[in-house]
């Protein structure tokens, strides 16, 4: 499914499971993902502009190089993954900066140098994820599990 154009779709509890969904691209409003369940999907370089990926299965998925869009200049979040299940998935080199991840299951993932700056990240699980290089500045890390004392060290400065 390479050059995937999601424009005009909703795929509102759909399945893909282990599909190559690489590139996709959608930059419309509010891209209805939600309940979607993608396990081990292949979504390498995708940019979702607007998405709403809340409550979304994407255990195991590839997301490298993925760019989730960000939040507006009056406060707006534009992008969603709230209470979404990414256990286990492929993120290094992901851009999701000033995103809704409240809640978000990243267990056991691969964020290495992922950008997750001005994200809202109360009460997400990161216990044995890679975050190696990952940029967490200004992230509201309330209630998370599993950080490493180095981004609770700098969150507290």
């Amino acid at each position: 499914m390479n050059d995937v154009d999601m424009r005009d779709g909703v795929l509102l509890k759909s399945a893909a499971e282990g599909g190559d969904l690489t590139p996709i691209v959608h930059d419309e409003a509010s891209a209805g993902m939600e309940k979607t369940t993608l396990k081990g999907a292949d979504m390498t370089r995708a940019k979702l502009t607007r998405a709403n990926l809340t409550k979304a299965n994407l255990v195991g998925v590839v997301l490298s190089g993925v760019t989730i869009s960000f939040r507006s200049g009056g406060g707006e979040w534009r992008a969603s993954l709230k209470n979404a299940k990414l256990r286990g998935a492929l993120m290094n080199g992901a851009v999701m900066k000033n995103m809704d991840m409240e809640g978000t299951d990243f267990r056991e993932t691969d964020l290495r140098d992922a950008d997750l700056s001005g994200s809202l990240l109360i009460d997400a699980d990161f216990t044995d994820a890679d975050l190696r290089g990952t940029n967490l500045n200004d992230t509201d890390i309330r209630g998370t599990k599993g950080l490493p004392k180095k981004f609770e060290e700098d969150e507290a400065d």
